[in-house]
């Protein structure tokens, strides 16, 4: 959709909220598309974030093209990217990022302005990052590594937080749904109190007070999108084995005082070992050189996708009937769930 368009929407509800409803409680979410194909920003961003591209009719060829060409986004890459096509494809991402942070200034400046700003809990954090030809692959599906599942997670609370810092922990963002729980102090009053202390231990102000429920460590799940599969399926039948296209990929980030490791595994098997300070981007699997290490992140993670297995199945509710529900099943499919 038209994502500046949207938040000027959100801006003029809010400068009229504040005239008529500024005591009422509210709770606003805002889902920005931008860094999604395609990546064709305004001009005047493109100008001051990719000099280059104006007069550059090779590298507006290379845009053009991957703006039409959608598939190329959800398959590996057969072949690695040209240098020029590596550079324009991040520095337009790049442009894209900065379009939408210059028309979120006047959202962000709206909200500080209310009356209850003090009380106003803000979450800015993206639900996934985009491989652009690192490892081999394009897009967001299929890979655990970090350009994929370390995304932004920025919280704005100045009754909690008044002044700023960084908390370099690794941290879920499932968690951001705890800390909004905590910050609206009204809990469901008809599930279990085991759940709701649960809720109240994982607010991220546990973190920032320097008791980290979760002791350093974040777990990320990474599943094939169908729809992705069989388009590969089609049209590139033998990269789904090269890229391990099928398997179910889970990650496991662990930080102590002297190091951060990741573990990830493919279809529930350790795979590969990174010592992310020393390399950040994943280029050095060193799983044959630590294999004790490597035991013990795989058996906490195990112990991770255990318990959360465990509390998906006490909060199930009743089974959908899909069948039944064509146009939910039309939405699933276009999601790559079915």
């Amino acid at each position: 959709g038209q994502n500046e368009r949207s938040v000027k929407d959100v801006v003029h509800f809010l400068r009229d909220r504040e005239q008529n409803e500024a005591d009422q409680p509210l709770f606003l979410f805002l889902n920005l598309m931008e860094t999604h194909l395609p990546f064709w920003p305004p001009g005047h961003v493109v100008d001051e974030v990719v000099p280059y591209f104006r007069d550059s009719k090779e590298a507006r060829t290379i845009m053009r093209t991957w703006n039409k060409e959608a598939y190329r986004w959800a398959a590996p890459l057969a072949e690695p990217l040209g240098e020029l096509e590596h550079n324009v494809l991040n520095d337009m991402y790049d442009a894209e990022v900065a379009y939408q942070d210059g028309y979120l200034g006047e959202l962000l400046d709206t909200i500080r302005a209310r009356a209850n700003q003090n009380d106003t809990l803000t979450v800015i954090v993206a639900d996934h990052g985009d491989g652009l030809g690192d490892h081999g692959y394009m897009g967001h599906a299929f890979v655990a590594y970090e350009e994929l599942v370390h995304v932004p997670l920025i919280v704005d609370w100045p009754a909690v937080w008044p002044s700023p810092s960084r908390i370099s922990s690794p941290v879920s963002t499932r968690r951001v749904f705890h800390t909004m729980m905590d910050a609206a102090n009204e809990w469901p009053q008809d599930i279990d109190l085991d759940l709701v202390n649960e809720g109240r231990r994982l607010s991220l102000r546990n973190t920032t007070d320097g008791r980290d429920p979760e002791n350093g460590t974040a777990l990320s799940e990474v599943y094939p999108p169908l729809n992705f599969v069989k388009a590969i399926e089609s049209r590139q039948p033998e990269l789904l084995d090269d890229f391990h296209c099928l398997d179910d990929r889970f990650a496991l980030v662990r930080q102590d005082k002297n190091s951060t490791y990741k573990l990830i595994q493919l279809d529930r098997r350790p795979h590969e070992l990174f010592d992310l300070p020393l390399d950040s981007l994943e280029s050095n699997n060193i799983i044959d050189q630590e294999p004790l290490l490597s035991q013990a992140l795989d058996d906490q993670l195990n112990l991770m996708e255990d318990e959360a297995q465990k509390q998906q199945d006490r909060l199930a509710g009743e089974e959908l009937d899909l069948a039944s529900d064509t146009g939910l099943m039309q939405r699933l499919k276009g999601l790559g769930y079915l």
